[in-house]
């Protein structure tokens, strides 16, 4: 999909995140191990249409094309 030529600008309403838990197969987790454990590059979260956070990692920026649509729906379901 081209970019658009006319994009949303989110606001931010940046959150620390570091104390963020869930569990997975009785094992209590947080958000580093996931992004590791999924080989994620980057994480947007979105909360009530503002940006909460944003992270790269790997050289990874705001304008690397990212691929593989649907990787993120598994674990982009209301948290906090």
């Amino acid at each position: 999909m081209p970019r658009s030529t006319q994009p949303w600008a989110l606001p931010y309403d940046l959150k620390d995140l570091s104390a963020f838990r869930y569990e997975y197969e009785g094992t209590t987790r947080g958000l580093g191990e996931f992004l590791e454990g999924n080989r994620t590059n980057a994480l947007l979260v979105l909360k009530d249409g503002k940006i909460v956070q944003e992270i790269y990692r790997k050289g990874a920026t705001e304008d690397s094309p990212l691929g593989a649509p649907g990787h993120g729906e598994r674990f982009a379901h209301g948290h906090g």
